[in-house]
């Protein structure tokens, strides 16, 4: 066995002393040594030269994908702003195509200066009747609770509801269609691509006159009268196309929803109805029950019941010359003016519900 003491191994009691190693033998040993000492330096360079090899490959690709994404967001920028000009295009073609085929929207165009004519003031349901005369200082004349226009005309802007093709409307008659069932057509002004007035809240015509029309619907439905409208979401129908269904549809009534504007003036307010010049005694009576009913919630001001349009008194809004039914256009309040803005907003469902009142107060006695 080994001894430490004597560096002898011990077989079977035989003590050895180690062998010595040859010359030829400690050279080769350290041949080894050096040749491994080599091989670690060549695998420590190939290494290195891999991870080089790694690094180089990955920066290339970082740079491709950066390359790739830009392209990608650029190309896409282009298409997004492609879209926008081919629908922008279309907008403006579409727009240029209503106003060309003289289909403006109801009050769309401005009027700096105002209309003379005959508006006719009407109090507690056409009992009584004013004879008002616009001017440039404005229009004074008797209406409900004994002013309608007093210190000011109806101006503010060109109403285009009257029929601008040149095309008369047939068969207007003020008369109720006697067929059993009482049938109330709502029309919210504008929609689509016509806003209408725009506010000094940039708030749109459109908006306002469909909020209006949803709460009217409902107060009448839930005293059973059935309602239909000429449009329920922001789509554009044609000023032919809104009388048209009311006839159609065998209506009694036409109630077109507007609000005025004269963005010269924001101390000029108040609220006004507007029927056909001729035959329209139910318009008339009907139009002086809404504005009471208005005056009765709160009002800037009652500006009372005409007749024609502000273009003329004899040249009516075409919701007014082409139903064959009663029909009254409201302007609710001026958009131009901060208080009719305030009156609006916050009596909206009051409004809604004296209109429907007014409308179920007019309709009794009535053959329909």
């Amino acid at each position: 066995m080994y001894s430490r003491e004597d560096k002898s191994v011990s077989v079977i009691g035989v003590n050895r002393a180690p062998r010595q190693r040859s010359a030829v033998s400690q050279r080769r040993d350290d041949d080894y040594a050096s040749d491994s000492y080599e091989a670690a330096r060549a695998r420590r360079r190939r290494i290195s030269a891999r991870e080089a090899r790694k690094r180089k490959k990955r920066k290339r690709m970082i740079r491709l994908y950066t390359r790739l994404a830009v392209f990608v967001g650029g190309v896409g920028l282009l298409l997004f702003l492609g879209i926008s000009l081919v629908s922008m295009a279309f907008s403006a073609i579409s727009a240029l195509t209503h106003r060309e085929s003289g289909r403006p929207g109801i009050d769309i165009l401005e009027q700096n200066t105002p209309v003379a004519g005959n508006n006719m003031g009407v109090d507690n349901g056409g009992n009584s009747t004013g004879n008002n005369t616009g001017n440039n200082a404005g229009s004074n004349g008797e209406g409900s609770n004994g002013t309608s226009n007093g210190g000011e005309s109806s101006n503010g802007h060109i109403s285009s509801d009257e029929d601008t093709t040149g095309k008369p409307f047939l068969g207007y008659g003020d008369k109720l269609n006697n067929d059993g069932v009482f049938v109330v057509c709502i029309d919210p002004g504008h929609g689509g691509n016509d806003v209408g007035c725009v506010g000094l809240d940039n708030s749109y015509e459109k908006d306002d006159t469909l909020k209006l029309a949803e709460y009217l619907a409902y107060s009448l439905e839930a005293e059973g009268v059935k309602v239909i409208r000429t449009r329920s979401t922001d789509v554009w129908v044609t000023l032919e196309d809104r009388p048209a269904y009311a006839n159609e549809h065998k209506a009694d009534l036409l109630i077109s929803l507007h609000r005025n504007i004269y963005s010269e003036d924001q101390s000029v307010s108040g609220f006004e109805a507007w029927i056909n010049s001729k035959d329209s005694a139910n318009s008339e009576e009907l139009a002086g029950l809404i504005m009471n009913g208005l005056e009765g919630v709160g009002i800037s001001k009652n500006r009372g019941v005409k007749k024609g349009s502000q273009a003329s008194a004899t040249e009516n809004y075409a919701v007014n010359a082409g139903s064959v039914m009663p029909s009254v256009l409201l302007e609710m309040g001026f958009m131009s003016s901060p208080t009719d803005n305030q009156l609006y907003k916050t009596n909206l469902k009051l409004y809604a519900k004296a209109i429907a009142q007014a409308i179920i107060q007019w309709s009794q006695g009535k053959q329909y």
